[in-house]
């Protein structure tokens, strides 16, 4: 079965030793040895990669493996109240572990972003996941409508999430970007949902260079001196310093004006970065 052949090589990427070594810390197999951690996590990844909706659709998939199940260290295809049971009383946290150990294994074989810059690069981004909210009734979002927000830090170097975040759907973005840990001379490019002033000014303090668009409503003053022009798609750059919120960020920023073509747009971008 090909299928099964290829969802082998993907398990095979999995350091079995350091798997275990996780679920012996939250003690995953303690209470339900028929299915153990392995199993669940079997049925999980099969879950994802199959693309399946519900706890039928995994159990179904893999029952039709039938005996090829062994060759993924599985001795048997889940029933849906195991599965259930399991979903509900294994500790996320040990699955959380396993995530974390597996994306080191991947930073440390990740390639190099190729843009032409030496500075680490970083994309910071938001989005909402709807949630039904007769059955997550916790993540009631606008009256009658469910959903959770994800943030989300990528390292563009393998592009491998470095920070990930689950809120409310009606938390701000900028409340999880506060909680971040940047290295310096790394660069960091966000929408204007991001842009908060004294959150900005903090990172330009570490040594952290961001590029971010600027919010339609914000005051500033121009230099005279400091207006530059160029042929193509830039169509200014200037140094400005920010009027209402100087005192959030008191030093000098860059805004530049490009001409997105493919869109027929212009976008103004905020950076600290001069070079």
């Amino acid at each position: 079965n090909t299928s099964v052949s290829l969802f082998r090589q993907v398990l095979d990427l999995i350091p079995k030793r350091e798997f275990e070594e996780i679920v012996m810390k939250h003690n995953g197999d303690k209470r339900k040895q028929s299915f153990d951690s392995w199993a669940h996590f079997v049925s999980m990844i099969f879950c994802q990669l199959a693309q399946a909706n519900s706890l039928r659709e995994i159990c179904g998939g893999l029952k039709t493996c039938g005996g090829k199940l062994n060759h993924l260290g599985v001795e048997s295809a889940p029933t849906k109240s195991n599965l259930s049971y399991a979903n509900a009383h294994r500790s996320p946290k040990m699955f959380g572990d396993i995530f974390h150990m597996l994306l080191g294994h991947c930073h440390a074989i990740a390639p190099r972003h190729e843009f032409s810059f030496p500075k680490k690069l970083y994309s910071l981004d938001a989005t909402l996941i709807e949630l039904c909210v007769k059955v997550f009734p916790w993540a009631t979002y606008r009256q009658t409508k469910g959903a959770i927000k994800l943030n989300m830090l990528l390292d563009h170097d393998g592009h491998l999430p470095v920070f990930v975040d689950f809120t409310n759907g009606d938390v701000h973005e900028v409340n999880s970007a506060r909680r971040m840990e940047l290295p310096r001379d790394s660069m960091v490019v966000c929408d204007r949902g991001y842009v908060d002033f004294s959150m900005l000014y903090k990172w330009n303090l570490s040594g952290v260079d961001f590029v971010t668009r600027l919010k339609t409503n914000a005051t500033y003053d121009i230099p005279e001196y400091d207006v530059k022009q160029y042929p193509g798609t830039v169509l200014s750059d200037e140094v400005i310093f920010l009027r209402g919120s100087q005192d959030k960020y008191p030093e000098r920023l860059r805004k530049v004006v490009v001409c997105d073509v493919e869109n027929h747009r212009t976008l103004t971008l905020l950076t600290n970065n001069f070079e």
